[in-house]
């Protein structure tokens, strides 16, 4: 965090600076005003004295003014016992105490030697006056060697308390700011939630394990984790009983691992693993097995025991990328392809995919500009009435017509627009176009798909009701086709959607019939109106038995309970006599027609489809029709 740092040292500066002069300041001027005011005291005593000497010679001197200077002894007496009673009171001694007479001869003296006193005195003079006339002059000096000694003893302990106060005003400080900046970079650069690296410090371990792999020759793993339908636990039994999860998933995914491995939590419920030094791919698949077995094992959160899966993509330096992002980026591919060929295993990365994925791009990227220029088409699949060989419906099938590319087919780009948001414009286009040219046809039908992202639109309905009445359609002539993948989410919202629509008096049909795991329990719940069985059983009809098993079961299943029965991609005309035995209703498929243009569609009405000259006595079941619940409080 280069920001942090640099505050960091910007904060450890000023208090390193404000700790020296605060320190310095202690150290020196506590001996500074010691000895200030120790000289001063010193200084202001020995002038008192030099004063009251002073006088008492004056005294002398009037006394005897001839002869004064001939009492030597008297006064060397004098300045003795005046020094020895100073020193018993202020614990000093007078170094030398002179008295001069007028000449500056010395007439008396008292203490050590001059010579030896120094530099370190201090001085004090004061005259000697005879009636008011200047006869001689006093002159004391004493030593401040004590004193400098005393200072030294004082800058000692200054000194002490200044690194005492250098201490804490720098060494506390800094190693708390120290400690404060390690968390704050801790958790700048950690998930507070797991205690993983978070993407900033994930991508520069990358990057130093990439530089150690290109000095050694050695390989570099990335590894990105999701986990499946995470968003499911969080819905359903709340964001604390997912969090719980999270820090277990994250605790199992590192244990084990080496502590150069670099697991961060990137996203919600994405993870990525950095395997610094790999030994080859196929450690890496053993990783990636482990992984998802340690993720499978059930979690116990908050009292609920979960079941989570998750899907993996690997990529390898330097196969499949030269640089940390494109190892990131290629191993998301391929966790792409993971998640949408079924998710609960792994992949490695592939250039294929690569292609794959840089098409995808395309393809959302220009479909914005084909929404804006309306370079979509309809084309319709006619649907044949088995018994009369009349055209009884179609199904509305979208083309993009590419300005570069030409025609692309609605499997390339559907799930583009489902993952990017973009098949919410283009389903609202396509329906409304399908309206409007079946409005045209005298009675056709037109079948129209719905989307699984289109479902969860709550103004879904309302969409619908307006298309209808901007196209003036009779709703009885719409089909939406829904598969169990709309049906499967949220099944009760769904149901509610679906009622509503119900009310408008349009069709509704269950298509890829077979293809799911609860059909069966659909058709009971939801009120379909015709049932369509999916190609890959329609293409086996003749060759697999089970396939037409299969067929003849739902046939069977559908006529009891009411149901149409359509059957998709018919191409043969044996095929055709097998359904027409079983009983289908309709089919279509290229033995009748391609997807063909909205204006080819008014020169099939009236045309005579070949049919079936196989026995075709149907069953005579009673049918039973499903009871449709009451809408009235139903959201749309």
């Amino acid at each position: 965090m280069p920001n942090i740092t640099h505050f960091h040292q910007r904060i450890a500066k000023g208090t390193t600076v404000v700790a020296v002069t605060a320190a310095t300041l202690l150290t020196l001027a506590v001996p500074a005003f010691f000895f200030f005011f120790g000289y001063t005291n010193l200084a202001s005593g020995l002038r008192a004295e030099s004063y009251f000497l002073s006088q008492n010679l004056s005294t002398i001197v009037s006394q005897n003014p001839k002869l004064w200077t001939f009492e030597t002894s008297r006064i060397n007496d004098m300045l003795r016992v005046w020094d020895q009673k100073h020193a018993a009171h202020d614990g000093h001694r007078m170094a030398v105490s002179w008295v001069l007479d007028a000449d500056g001869a010395i007439v008396a003296m008292h203490g050590e030697d001059d010579q030896e006193l120094g530099l370190s005195t201090i001085v004090a003079r004061h005259s000697i006056f005879d009636s008011g006339r200047k006869v001689g002059t006093l002159v004391l000096r004493r030593s401040v060697s004590q004193l400098v000694n005393n200072t030294v003893l004082v800058f000692l302990v200054s000194l002490g308390c200044g690194l005492g106060l250098f201490y804490f005003l720098r060494v506390v400080p800094i190693r708390a700011l120290t400690e404060t900046a390690r968390q704050v970079t801790f958790l700048a650069t950690h998930d507070d939630l797991t205690g993983l690296p978070r993407r900033h410090l994930l991508e520069s371990r990358l990057s130093e394990a990439i530089v150690t792999a290109r000095q050694t020759g050695g390989l570099v793993g990335v590894m990105m984790i999701d986990l499946d339908k995470f968003k499911d636990i969080n819905d359903g039994y709340g964001h604390h009983i997912g969090d719980a999860a999270l820090r277990a998933l994250a605790e199992r995914m590192m244990a084990g691992r080496s502590r150069k491995d670099v697991l961060a939590r990137i996203s919600g419920d994405e993870f990525c693993l950095v395997l610094p030094a790999l030994e080859s791919r196929t450690y890496a698949i053993g990783v990636a097995e482990a992984l998802l077995e340690s993720v499978a094992r059930p979690i116990v959160a908050g009292g609920h025991k979960l079941h989570i899966g998750t899907s993996i993509g690997v990529a390898v330096f330097p196969q499949d990328g030269a640089t940390g992002d494109e190892l990131m980026v290629n191993a998301g591919v391929a966790l792409s392809k993971v998640k949408s060929g079924g998710r609960g295993t792994y992949r490695l990365f592939d250039q294929t995919m690569r292609e794959h994925e840089e098409f995808r791009r395309m393809i959302e990227r220009d479909m914005h500009i084909a929404l804006e220029n309306v370079q979509f088409v309809m084309h319709y699949q006619p649907q044949i009435d088995l018994t009369s060989g009349k055209l009884v419906g179609v199904e509305a099938l979208v083309r993009w017509r590419h300005p570069e590319r030409g025609f692309i087919g609605p499997a390339e780009f559907i799930s583009v627009a489902e993952e990017s948001g973009l098949i919410g414009p283009l389903g609202e286009w396509i329906l409304a176009r399908s309206c409007q040219d079946a409005a045209q046809w005298s009675g056709i039908k037109v079948s129209v798909n719905i989307s699984p992202v289109q479902f969860r639109e709550p103004a879904l309905a309302a969409k619908v009701s307006r298309i209808l009445s901007e196209t003036t359609l009779p709703p009885r002539l719409l089909d939406l086709e829904v598969t169990e993948g709309v049906l499967i989410s949220d099944t009760e919202k769904v149901l509610d959607i679906v009622l509503l629509l119900k009310t408008f008096g349009i069709g509704l049909s269950l298509d890829d019939f077979g293809t799911g795991f609860s059909s069966l329990r659909y058709l009971q719940k939801f009120p379909f109106d015709k049932l369509k069985i999916d190609s890959s059983f329609v293409r086996g009809i003749n060759s697999d038995m089970k396939d037409a098993a299969i067929i003849r079961a739902a046939i069977s299943m559908g006529r009891t309970m009411g149901l149409r029965i359509n059957a998709e991609g018919f191409e043969t005309e044996d095929q055709m006599d097998q359904l027409s035995a079983m009983g289908c209703d309709e089919v279509q498929g290229y033995f009748y027609s391609r997807p063909v243009p909205a204006k080819d569609i008014p020169a099939l009405i009236d045309t005579d489809f070949p049919i079936s000259n196989a026995d075709r006595k149907r069953p005579k079941l009673v049918p039973v029709v499903p009871e449709v619940p009451a809408v009235s409080g139903h959201r749309s």
